[in-house]
């Protein structure tokens, strides 16, 4: 095997164990909340971040089964003294129709977002609404603390398998190159 194989090889199999760290962390979160609130929203209690940088994710879903039924929800992470440190939002909602080619269905009745906690402390979560009438459904909440962030392995698999196919396409060009005898750069 030439070196430029080797070299290849090697990128190939990093990236690829890079990705497979990043699904291992991404699949290996501890739940710390799993709540189920009104449709009105309402407090998530406080639960305790014991390391710094820690990141969790939040999954807020409604089960919207009715034409029309749309849920717009503003999820603030609180500290201790429930200020407001962060605040996200998202339009859930579930639509049905027909058109000419035919009955549709369209539904986003997730929101899904991690925050990335600074400092240990006590936190919590505010879930606020503005829903329609057909958006009477409970909202469930889960909330999943992680060991790490995936985002550098994500990265560092997408930096080696973009090293591995720049190199293919150097050695397909040297060799396509050298069978010719083009030798000038």
């Amino acid at each position: 095997m030439k070196k430029q194989e080797i070299y290849i090889l090697g990128c190939v199999l990093t990236s690829v164990i890079f990705f497979v760290l990043s699904l291992f962390i991404n699949n290996s979160g501890k739940t710390i909340q799993d709540v189920t609130l009104s449709s009105e929203g309402g407090l998530i209690s406080s639960f305790e971040i014991s390391r710094k940088n820690q990141v969790i994710s939040v999954k807020v879903s409604q089960n919207l089964d009715q034409a029309g039924g749309q849920n717009t929800v503003l999820v603030d992470l609180l500290d201790k003294n429930s200020n407001v440190l962060l605040s996200v939002s998202k339009d859930l909602y579930y639509e049905t129709g027909y058109d000419s080619e035919g009955a549709w269905t369209d539904s986003d009745t997730m929101l899904n977002t991690k925050f990335t906690i600074p400092e240990p402390g006590q936190y919590g979560f505010r879930i606020n609404t503005n829903h329609n009438d057909l958006a009477q459904q409970d909202i469930e909440v889960k909330v999943i603390a992680y060991w790490a962030s995936t985002l550098p392995f994500t990265l560092a698999g997408w930096l080696f398998a973009i090293l591995a196919l720049g190199s293919i396409i150097w050695v397909n060009r040297r060799s396509i190159k050298d069978s010719t005898g083009d030798n000038n750069e």
